[in-house]
Order: C-alpha cells, then structure tokens, then sequence
C-alpha cells in the first residue's frame, strides 16, 4: 500500500475529475489512473470507483476506503512528525560503571572526545571497585563497565 497513492485517492474524491487532479499534481492522468487501479489492486480487485463519461462514482467499496484512508493518512503524518520530532530531539544515556582508575583517568578524555562528535548521547560514570561494575553490567544497571 502506497500511501501517496491514498493520499491522491482522497485528493481524486475532494476534485471529482481526474484530468483536474492529474494537472493539479503534475501527473498524466494515465499515472493517476494507474495508481487508483493499484490500490484496487491491493484490495483483491475490489471497484473503487464507477467511471462515466464525465465523472465517477464512489462505489460502497470505495466510500469506506475513503473513510479509512483519511484515517490512515493522518495517523501516518502524524506518525512522521513525531518520529521526526523525536529524531531531533534523541538523547541517548550510557550509564559506565567503572573502578577509580579508568573512571576517573581513562574514560573521562574518550567520552569527552566522544561526545564532541555525537551530541546526541550523554554519558554517566560510575565510579565502584572492579567486582561491583562487573555486577552492575551483569544485572543490566550498566552499559559498559570498565575495570
């Protein structure tokens, strides 16, 4: 299922010609036409629409297509924004739990580094003895540890 194609079946039943819509678009009518027999297609060649002459009907297949493609339309541009919003807005956290001399000597100048080239992550050291960062890493309450 193309959502472009859904979204130009709405567009078609708001123009109700297809010369009009493909102008509209930038698109031949053949190509608009070829993307409605698509999502027929897709829904087993079930009719969507009773082409005349001069215009078209929606057949009752194609009335409740309508009804869920304005549905899934809107759920996947709201879908988009939100992931985009999240992509922008992405902080990853790495918790390290490490013994003294690696926290507090070693890692500081890599993460540091580190973090210059990736500003979307964030690191928390914590500083134990070798046994503890080990068990913190076992029981998942750390990402990496370093002994």
């Amino acid at each position: 299922m193309n959502i472009e194609y859904l979204r130009n079946f709405i567009k078609l039943t708001q123009y109700k010609s297809f010369s009009k819509l493909a102008k509209e678009l930038e698109i031949s009518q053949s190509t608009l036409s070829h993307q409605i027999s698509n999502i027929e297609k897709d829904f087993a060649g079930v009719v969507l629409i009773e082409r005349t002459t001069k215009s078209f009907e929606l057949t009752k297949p194609g009335k409740l297509l309508l009804n869920h493609a304005k549905q899934i339309v809107n759920l996947y541009d709201e879908c988009k924004t939100e992931v985009s919003r999240l992509k922008e807005d992405f902080i990853e956290d790495i918790i390290i739990s490490a013994s003294t001399l690696p926290g507090s000597h070693i890692l500081p100048k890599y993460l540091t580094d580190f973090r210059n080239k990736n500003p979307n992550v964030n690191f928390k050291i914590v500083i134990s003895n070798s046994k503890k960062s080990l068990e913190n890493l076992n029981k998942r309450l750390a990402d990496f540890a370093g002994v």
